[in-house]
């Protein structure tokens, strides 16, 4: 299985990567400061992929605090 952290995964091109890599059948986190934006991409991504395997997890790191993009695909 594929899983795929993503920084900017709640709106733009990052949501639309996340959605890309949901509908591949990766397993996609997204990283985000805004919980409540993010969860209505999750609920977004998930209808538009058929991928329940798409995850939140509030994050303030120094990444997300400078805003840069930042894509992890993971092997497992």
């Amino acid at each position: 299985m594929i899983a795929v952290l993503l920084t900017g995964g709640n709106t733009g091109i990052g949501k639309s990567a996340a959605l890309e890599f949901a509908k591949l059948g990766a397993r996609v986190v997204i990283a985000s400061r805004n919980l409540k934006k993010s969860e209505i991409a999750r609920d977004e991504i998930i209808k538009g992929s058929g991928n329940n395997n798409v995850s939140l997890h509030w994050a303030v790191i120094p990444i997300l605090a400078a805003r840069l993009p930042l894509c992890v695909p993971m092997h497992f």
